[in-house]
């Protein structure tokens, strides 16, 4: 035979589950994505948001690494990173062969 319940005793009404909460895209991406470009179209605002993007998406990367199921915008911030760097390979190319050019 099983004990009775004791009609005293509250119950415990049973807690919601919550869903998962759906990750976020982390602002810094999408930053590092405007100023990589942002740098094209105002070119000698570049040499400042070119930099920027370049460093903006590297901590975004590590950012999303480092809580993978609660932030998104990995690509977001890569093509930041990217358009920076290759904003910045361009610049420097186009210095040097100024450079070479005047002398």
């Amino acid at each position: 035979t099983q004990p009775e319940p004791d009609p005293g005793a509250a119950e415990t009404p049973a807690l919601p589950v919550a869903p998962p909460a759906s990750p976020r895209t982390l602002p810094l991406a999408i930053v590092s994505l405007v100023l990589g470009i942002v740098s094209y179209p105002i070119w000698f605002a570049g040499f400042v948001t070119a930099p920027l993007a370049a460093v903006s998406g590297i901590l975004a990367r590590r950012r999303i690494a480092a809580q993978p199921l609660e932030l998104t915008g990995g690509g977001l911030a890569l093509g930041g990173m990217i358009a920076g760097l290759v904003w910045m390979s361009i610049a420097s190319m186009v210095v040097l062969l100024m450079t070479m050019l005047s002398a």
